[in-house]
């Protein structure tokens, strides 16, 4: 493919000078490599831009003795000095207050920031499925569909969202389907991890071995902070349609079946090496799961 994008940065040191570093020049050695595993509060540390929710957090102090806050094991907001809680989970994080109503309530405010955060109607979608048991709205174009998913989490954020694309035959509340009478995945998440890379013209072998280094380097072309979260995810996402476009949703188009068997051979091919890795280095083997 001789596509280059105008996001992608850092490929070049992993083998690929045509995916130039003409927005976000390397600033490092090391350019795609980032801390995964960070505390809501740990980007002040690196100078970074903090998110709405981070600086309002910053500027809470402890009402007892006026001394800066923390996270505790609980993730709520704890004085340093006094332990006291200021702030709990459902406070702190974006529908909290809406924890002890009804999904239907919550749906509706969840899809309240879909629509904000990714204007689906601008990408010829319009809203075809509400799941309230689920916490799931599905949007459906002529090209594929997209499901997003409200899920509470244990830890960290009170509520992630979860971002799934489908084909048209992709059945709303299933993530497999019988297709060619076989049993196959029909809802995909993974954009950073294979879609993108496919679109690029990323071998299934260089991908297999720098996996986590291209991702990476996605992470840090969209600005992207691996985070479980409402918004990030939402905006994320809304950065690779403004990117990709018709290119991206193409892939899943049912009247595209050359571009979807070449997608399905090309992720065959990257798990297939993947699966051959880890059977090697710790006797693991998987099967590849067929996808539809």
């Amino acid at each position: 493919m001789a596509y280059a994008p105008r996001f992608l940065a850092s490929f070049a040191a992993l083998g690929f000078p045509h995916l130039d570093d003409r927005v976000h020049p390397p600033t490092s050695k090391y350019p795609y490599r980032m801390l995964r595993k960070r505390t809501p509060l740990a980007r002040f540390a690196n100078n970074e831009k903090p998110n709405n929710l981070e600086a309002k957090l910053r500027t809470i102090i402890c009402p007892s003795c006026s001394n800066s806050i923390a996270f505790n094991k609980q993730w709520t907001v704890v004085c340093r000095n006094c332990q006291r809680v200021v702030k709990t989970r459902a406070e702190i994080y974006p529908l909290g207050h809406y924890q002890n109503g009804s999904n239907e309530e919550l749906l509706h405010k969840f899809i309240e920031y879909v629509e904000i955060n990714t204007s689906p109607e601008n990408w010829g979608f319009h809203k075809n499925v509400r799941l309230p048991s689920q916490l799931t709205v599905i949007y459906d174009s002529e090209f594929c569909r997209v499901k997003f998913k409200l899920s509470y989490s244990d830890h960290g954020p009170l509520y992630a969202t979860s971002i799934f694309y489908g084909r048209r035959h992709a059945p709303d509340t299933q993530q497999h389907m019988t297709w060619h009478k076989e049993n196959c995945l029909c809802w995909h998440s993974n954009m950073l991890g294979l879609t993108l890379p496919f679109l690029e013209g990323v071998p299934p072998r260089q991908l297999a071995e720098n996996s986590g280094d291209f991702q990476k380097s996605l992470e840090n072309s969209f600005n992207a902070f691996p985070t479980n979260d409402i918004e990030p995810p939402l905006e994320l996402h809304s950065k690779i349609w403004e990117e990709y476009g018709q290119r991206l949703f193409s892939i899943f188009d049912l009247r595209k079946p050359e571009l979807w068997d070449e997608y399905s051979k090309y992720s065959n091919e990257f798990h297939g090496l993947i699966n051959k890795s880890l059977n090697e280095r710790f006797n693991i083997f998987r099967e590849i799961e067929k996808i539809c």
